[in-house]
C-alpha cells in the first residue's frame, strides 16, 4: 500500500509538473502575444507621431503663407488708398482749376461791363 501511495504521489507530482509547464506554455504564448501587440501598438504610435510632425510642419507653413498674404494684402491696400487718395488730389485739382477758369471769366466779364458802363 506504501508502494502504492508514493505511485500515486509520484503521479500527481508529475501531473502538477506537466499542468506547470502547460501553464508556462501558455504564459509564455500570452506574453509572446501581448509582445507583438506592443510592437504593433509601438509601430503605431511612431506612425502617428510621423504623421502629426508633418501635420505640424504642414500647419506651420500655412501660417507663414497666410502671414506672407496678410502683409501682402495691407500693402495692397495701402497702394489702393494710396492710388485713391491720389485721384482724389487730382480730381480736386482739376476742381480748383475750373474754379480760378471761371474766376478769371468772370473777372473778364466783369472788368467788360465796367468798361461798357
Amino acid at each position: 500500500e506504501n508502494e502504492d501511495l508514493r505511485q500515486e504521489v509520484r503521479d500527481l507530482q508529475l501531473e502538477m509538473e506537466e499542468l506547470h509547464d502547460q501553464f508556462r506554455e501558455e504564459e509564455t504564448l500570452e506574453f509572446r502575444e501581448l509582445q507583438k501587440e506592443l510592437e504593433a501598438a509601438a509601430k503605431n504610435c511612431r506612425i502617428l507621431q510621423f504623421k502629426l510632425r508633418k501635420a505640424e510642419r504642414h500647419n506651420e507653413q500655412l501660417e507663414n503663407d497666410r502671414a506672407i498674404y496678410e502683409e501682402k494684402l495691407r500693402h495692397f491696400e495701402t497702394c489702393i488708398q494710396s492710388s485713391d487718395d491720389k485721384r482724389k488730389n487730382r480730381m480736386l485739382e482739376d476742381e480748383l482749376k475750373s474754379a480760378k477758369d471761371a474766376n478769371l471769366r468772370l473777372h473778364e466779364e466783369n472788368a467788360r461791363l465796367e468798361e461798357k458802363r
